[in-house]
């Protein structure tokens, strides 16, 4: 399981990186496109200034003015839309700066299409891998049979074994996504009640990508039928923006960790493994400030009984650090404020006080715990302590420990 979740998460993470790093790159070149043709683009304006005059405002002396430099002329105008014509040589210096505009919108919008299409591969590659593990691990497929055609082609029948498990997977892939779940259910014996929440937007999210896989983004009847709650109308072009493939990515990020690191709690109760691989990634998001993602894996942390319990109050505390940056302090507050941590350690009491806003118990337990137990380093680093490194208090700390470390 672990090698599964590394490979899932680190799939999910380039494909994060590769958006990020790609992205301002186009941006950049659409602005120089904008700089560059400037001039030819001028008539544009003048469209844009017609159908919405808030939006982009012109004086109607400047508007008639750019008109009459460009010869253009309105030869249609609709409720989606107009036609221009100008001069042949206007035209075509308009023509080409439009291509080049066009050109770098429709790279913006393939690489959103393609990061969706490869997330839902990512999704589906690691609930089939996870199926595929089970039944090896607990073969249950007494039912299935193979055609004498098929039995000739096989040296053994642990090849013989292995198409049948194959093909398993493969059928019930083919199913679709609330299949794979009800087999998830059924025969891995996981609950999955995280999941329950977000059933519709998952489902969402796969059928979007199949309709740019197999239907050039347009809404079809497929569509419409599974997705509950839609405006479309079969024949709209659906489009993706940075907001959606962001919530998407979270998203299936989320859901798909979270299934394997149940099933993971199911066989192997208490492996060790598994709380270091979930603080790898709360600490991954910690730093992105990634608060959806942190909250997720450690509620799943810290209430994983099989660990050990210095992670599953680290899972605590990082998760009431998620909901009071998520803006739910409120759901948390009570709880939080009467938690008692004076029978653990120095470390953790910090962190709590911290998170109490406490000030003036933090600043009485910070020289006993740092750096004894909390390095300057990880105090200076740890969002937990962001708010307190904004007080006064907490400056005139470190500089005095900066002085005593410089002293010979």
């Amino acid at each position: 399981m672990r090698n599964l979740i590394n490979t899932f998460s680190h799939n999910i993470e380039t494909l994060r990186t590769f958006v990020v790093g790609i992205e301002p790159v186009l941006n950049a070149q659409r602005e120089e496109n904008f700089t560059k043709n400037k001039e030819s683009l001028l008539p544009l304006l003048v469209l844009l200034n017609k159908t919405d005059p808030e939006q982009f405002p012109l004086d109607e002396e400047v508007r008639q003015l750019l008109i009459n430099k460009f010869k253009i002329e309105i030869t249609e105008e609709t409720e989606k839309g107009m036609k221009i014509s100008m001069e042949n040589e206007k035209e075509s210096y308009f023509g080409e700066a439009l291509k080049e505009i066009h050109m770098t919108d429709s790279q913006i919008k393939m690489l959103y299409q393609n990061s969706l299409m490869n997330l839902v591969v990512y999704f589906e590659n690691v609930i089939s891998s996870l199926i595929k593990e089970h039944i090896e691990k607990f073969p249950n497929i007494n039912k299935k049979t193979i055609s004498f055609e098929n039995l000739q082609k096989f040296n053994s029948i642990e090849d013989a074994f292995n198409f049948l498990i194959e093909k398993e997977v493969h059928d019930l892939m083919y199913d679709g996504f609330e299949d794979w779940i009800k087999y998830i259910k059924n025969n891995l014996n996981l609950s999955m009640g995280y999941i329950n929440p977000f059933t519709d937007k998952i489902i969402e999210i796969i059928q979007r990508r199949n309709l740019f896989v197999h239907n050039r983004g347009k809404v079809n009847t497929i569509y419409l039928s599974k997705v509950n709650k839609t405006d479309y109308s079969v024949g709209d072009e659906i489009s993706i923006d940075r907001e959606y493939l962001d919530n998407a990515i979270d998203l299936i990020e989320q859901m798909g960790v979270l299934i394997l690191l149940e099933y993971w709690k199911k066989i192997e109760t208490s492996d060790v493994y598994r709380a270091k691989t979930i603080r790898d990634l709360v600490n991954q998001h910690l730093k992105n400030e990634n608060w959806t993602l942190t909250k997720a894996f450690s509620y799943f942390l810290m209430n994983d009984k099989g660990l050990n319990e210095v992670y599953r109050v680290t899972g605590q505390l990082n998760y009431w650090l998620s909901m009071k940056r998520l803006g739910n302090f409120k759901e948390i507050e009570k709880q939080l404020m009467a938690e008692d941590f004076s029978a653990k350690k120095n470390d953790f009491q910090l962190c709590l006080l911290a998170l109490q806003e406490r000030k003036d118990e933090f600043f009485k337990l910070l020289p006993i715990t740092c750096p004894s137990e909390i390095s300057y380093k990880e105090l200076n680093e740890w969002p937990i302590f962001n708010d307190v490194r904004q007080l006064e208090q907490f400056q005139e700390f470190i500089k005095k420990e900066n002085l005593l470390l410089e002293q010979p």
